[in-house]
């Protein structure tokens, strides 16, 4: 199930990355600036906003797979569309589009999670799904970086080429994909809460009780606004949203313009930081793994080394690429490792077996408005402050992020909201 759970999520990349690697090409072609190519990014990220929260709540009636097979069907089709486009409206209008079907992955990733595993195993399991979309986001950027690398093909060529690979990763799931352990033939997983029972439990006696109806979309959200926790939370996943979609939007166009990179190399280069990020992931998961449920420890001390990462990013030399490559590998070693643990094993923590994706759905939708700001704002940043400027900016956004976590240090998570 994990295997099945890493390579689905992977597959989303293809049709993720495309856009972040080809706009220095849709530059060239149509002579936009870095601040129009960054609106159709902050254009995909509001509606990736907003559909988190709606898909969350659809997370919590439809079907896990289903969801799961509908995003990767739509995105498929908004690439391919994006693809024969040639106008800026055109562009922004199907990449919108495509943030609608690729917000509905992880959450039903983590929909999926919370019925095959118990909650003392969701950090691990978690950060080893999680380390999906860091690998996809590798695979997917050095393939495209080889694309572009052969005379001909082009961005448009890219675009058809990931979508193939990503529809035939979605037939795998579809055919070999199951939700629950009942619908592998298997008895379904006991989970017992540290603070509460499971619905159909009791903790005095274990007598099974009638199930309490779901509640409804407008109970679910004054049960999520009602935690404090999950506001800090939010706010530290916006902050390390931001810094992490500025790289990730930015890091081809910086190693290209800064550092004098071609294209393909460029894109292949960028693919260090998720790269490093999947063992920041795992090494966060892992380690907060605790029998207290206290993952602020974790949390503090990663965000702390995130700001020496950063420091350590600006000062570096841009014309001594080892250097840069080197920055970057801690970057998102110390940036991907909190931020996973966030919307992955701290969301199921917060949540319960029912509300685990939609707990998932608002922490990720919240971290979509952090990566709004780094479409435009970041692309117009660097063209009045220069990258020195920008990317001091993230510096302090990475600041508030460790102050916030502070006051997390002794929270036990496991599900406190329901």
């Amino acid at each position: 199930m994990i295997l099945l759970l890493l390579v689905t999520y992977i597959g989303f990349y293809f049709c993720r990355v495309t856009l972040p690697v080809a706009q220095t090409e849709l530059q060239s072609d149509f002579g936009y600036s870095r601040l129009q190519v960054g609106q159709i990014a902050s254009y995909y990220f509001a509606v990736y906003a907003a559909a988190k929260l709606l898909n969350g709540l659809l997370g919590a009636r439809l079907a896990a797979k289903a969801l799961l097979l509908l995003g990767i069907s739509g995105s498929v089709v908004c690439n391919v569309a994006f693809s024969l486009g040639s106008s800026l409206s055109y562009f922004s209008t199907f990449w919108s589009l495509n943030a609608v079907f690729q917000s509905m992955g992880w959450i039903a990733i983590v929909g999926i999670v919370s019925y095959w595993f118990r909650p003392d195993q969701t950090g691990k399991t978690l950060a080893t799904i999680s380390i999906s979309y860091l690998f996809g986001d590798t695979i997917a950027r050095s393939s495209a970086g080889l694309i572009l690398g052969v005379a001909g093909v082009g961005w448009r060529g890219l675009f058809w080429i990931h979508s193939a690979v990503f529809a035939l990763v979605g037939l795998g799931a579809m055919i070999l994909l199951k939700p629950t352990p009942a619908a592998a033939g298997l008895p379904d997983l006991p989970r017992h809460d540290h603070s509460e029972p499971e619905s159909g439990e009791t903790l005095q006696t274990g007598a099974a009780e009638p199930e309490s109806p779901l509640p409804g979309p407008r109970g679910i959200v004054f049960q999520m606004l009602a935690n404090p926790r999950l506001w800090i939370v939010c706010l530290i996943y916006l902050c390390l949203s931001m810094i992490r979609y500025a790289f990730w939007i930015w890091s081809v166009d910086y190693l290209q313009q800064e550092c004098g990179l071609q294209l393909g190399s460029a894109a292949i280069t960028s693919a260090v930081l998720p790269l490093a990020g999947a063992v920041g992931a795992l090494v966060a998961g892992f380690g907060s793994d605790r029998p207290d449920s206290r993952r602020g420890p974790v949390l503090v001390m990663m965000t702390a080394a995130l700001l020496a990462a950063l420091a350590t990013f600006i000062l570096v030399p841009r014309d001594g690429t080892a250097l840069q490559v080197a920055a970057l590998a801690l970057v998102g070693f110390f940036l991907i490792g909190p931020y996973s643990l966030l919307a992955g094993a701290v969301a199921t923590d917060l949540g319960s077996k029912r509300l685990a994706a939609t707990v998932s759905g608002v922490i990720d939708a919240v971290g979509a408005v952090g990566a709004i700001a780094m479409g435009a704002g970041m692309g117009l940043a660097i063209d009045r402050l220069g990258w020195t400027g920008a990317l001091s900016l993230l510096l302090g956004i990475g600041l508030v992020a460790q102050l916030s976590s502070l006051t997390l240090w002794n929270t036990p998570f496991a599900h406190s909201t329901t």
